[in-house]
């Protein structure tokens, strides 16, 4: 498979930024996007690029390598966003959940358990738990060559996770049907990106968009315009109809920063927020009760009732809290790998 060139990147670290934009909107009781609702195709998308950025290594590297990017990174994340709940939680009578377990160390079953919502400023960490196996599951399946066989293999996997796993789950109330089904409907689309990857980073047709949006608005209109509850598994039993919603929603996002790429002009703010997504994704609950004591301390808001997911609503201001839900999370992580850099050259300067 061909490397990526410089404007592919480029495309793709816009997708991540258009997509952790998203997320924040999404956790905000405003919904300016309308009929581009972000859960219906947000984290699936997140998943696919996933697998459009896949480079083979030895499954032993591969296993290695993942479970120390990315559950590491869950593991110091979780900490440091309990004691600062903790902390909010003390100072302003903020209710949290259950963050840590009478017995410290059976804390990550109380957590996987609840799925990740105990530690309720982190509940994101779902996802970063799932894409983890979901990297470690397509690695295995991805030892077969045959794009169409894996294509097969990719919605398989996707309507069984949503059409029976999912079932299961609700049924039981059994987590682990919930891992499961998760990870199911994120390998479907992380093989889907793989498989689909050339297609995927020549979209540039400028009429989807104003289709997608016609078909979108018509599917709202008849109330059959679901969105992809990949957190708590929750799906409509139509697999055609998420498929339809989603894919939309997804190449819409594809023609648009595909294009953004070819400009001949970077746009830097898209680029860094794209490369950070990771941490605004952990971050920016926490940074909406930063927003949140703005409207306390201007007499506008009672700041016992904020919450993960509960704020000040308002329709004047709701962009406060995607500007300071995109951008805190963002400026602190430059902050620190500036610090970071700093450091290393101090270290290096005294070396030589």
């Amino acid at each position: 498979m061909q490397s990526i060139t410089n404007n592919q990147s480029l495309s793709i670290g816009y997708a991540q930024a258009i997509l952790i934009i998203t997320v924040v909107l999404g956790h905000y009781s405003v919904r300016p996007l309308d009929v581009f609702w972000p859960f219906i195709y947000h984290m699936p998308m997140f998943f696919m690029l996933g697998g459009v950025l896949y480079k083979e290594k030895p499954i032993i590297n591969s296993l290695a390598s993942t479970l120390k990017k990315h559950g590491l990174y869950l593991l110091y994340t979780y900490l440091i966003i309990a004691l600062i709940s903790i902390l909010i939680n003390t100072v302003y009578d903020s209710g949290i959940g259950k963050i840590f377990s009478d017995n410290l160390f059976e804390t990550p079953i109380l957590a996987i358990k609840s799925n990740f919502h105990n530690n309720s400023y982190f509940l994101v960490a779902w996802f970063l738990f799932a894409y983890m196996f979901v990297t470690i599951l397509c690695r295995l399946i991805l030892q077969i060559k045959s794009k169409p066989i894996l294509f097969v293999i990719a919605i398989i996997i996707g309507y069984l996770g949503m059409g029976y796993v999912a079932v299961l789950f609700h049924q039981t109330k059994n987590q682990l049907f919930n891992v499961m089904s998760q990870v199911m409907v994120g390998s479907m689309m992380y093989l889907i990106g793989y498989v689909l990857k050339d297609k995927i980073l020549a979209l540039r047709n400028i009429y989807i968009p104003f289709i997608a949006t016609a078909v979108l608005f018509t599917l709202a209109k008849m109330k059959i315009l679901y969105g992809m509850g990949m957190s708590w598994s929750d799906y409509h039993p139509e697999f055609l109809l998420h498929a339809l919603s989603t894919t939309l929603g997804i190449m819409t996002i594809l023609v648009i920063t595909n294009n953004l790429s070819d400009m001949g002009k970077r746009f830097n703010l898209l680029s860094v927020i794209g490369s950070k997504s990771k941490q605004i994704m952990s971050y920016h609950l926490l940074s909406f009760f930063a927003a949140d004591l703005i409207f306390y301390y201007l007499d506008m808001y009672d700041i016992t009732k904020a919450k993960a997911l509960s704020h000040y609503v308002t329709g004047q201001y709701w962009y406060v809290y995607v500007i300071i839900g995109v951008g805190l999370p963002l400026l602190i992580s430059l902050l620190f790998d500036y610090l970071k850099s700093e450091m290393a050259k101090k270290k290096l300067k005294r070396a030589s």
